[in-house]
């Protein structure tokens, strides 16, 4: 073997190795990129995220599962279609949502965005939010740690919808960073807790 070949052979090696130390590190960081976006959304939509509920403090424990179960473009825009299913309950209820560029989750309803969850707002800060009446108050507070079947869960902002000149009106929605939706409090009805969730 002449010393030109060996070059050329050292050279090839060498040439592999970069290629195999870049495709990790290609790989990483988009495994990276994925992980920081989740651990700051307050809202993941994605197609097949399942999370699962369940109450407390009823006789019978009922069960509800919220998928997201496709997406499709209005306008220009993308919307996520989110249904709410109960165990042996043969009804399911559909919720068509966006997220916009800020994190704003937005709801669809008869030809018009309606804003639902603005995660920009500091704690204390208000919105309204329109009902078939009256407008809902929105409060936005931060919880510390909030703890489920699911696990504890730390830094959540708990959405508080009221309508003032209605008693029982109250439902709060709590959310995890990286998860979404932990606890529905709901004054005269059901309220949920989060069990499990697949991403």
């Amino acid at each position: 073997m002449t010393s030109g070949m060996r070059v050329r052979e050292k050279s090839i090696k060498h040439l592999i190795y970069i290629l195999v130390i870049l495709t990790i590190s290609l790989c990483m960081c988009e495994d990276e990129s994925d992980n920081e976006i989740l651990t700051d959304d307050y809202f993941p939509l994605k197609v097949s995220y399942v999370w699962i509920y369940e109450s407390i403090g009823f006789q019978d424990t009922i069960c509800l599962t919220r998928e997201v179960t496709d997406k499709i473009e209005m306008n220009g825009k993308d919307y996520f279609i989110i249904t709410e299913s109960y165990e042996n309950n043969l009804d399911v209820d559909y919720d068509t949502l966006r997220k916009d560029e800020k994190n704003r989750i937005w709801k669809y309803h008869t030809g018009t965005d309606y804003l639902l969850f603005d995660f920009t707002k500091d704690e204390g800060e208000t919105y309204r939010y329109p009902s078939y009446s009256e407008d809902f108050v929105v409060s936005i507070f931060l919880i510390d740690s909030v703890k489920t079947k699911a696990g504890n869960f730390e830094n959540c902002l708990n959405f508080f919808f009221c309508i003032p000149i209605y008693i029982d009106s109250e439902t709060w929605y709590v959310f995890a960073p990286g998860i979404g939706l932990v606890e529905r409090i709901v004054g005269e009805g059901f309220s949920f807790y989060l069990t499990s969730y697949n991403f």
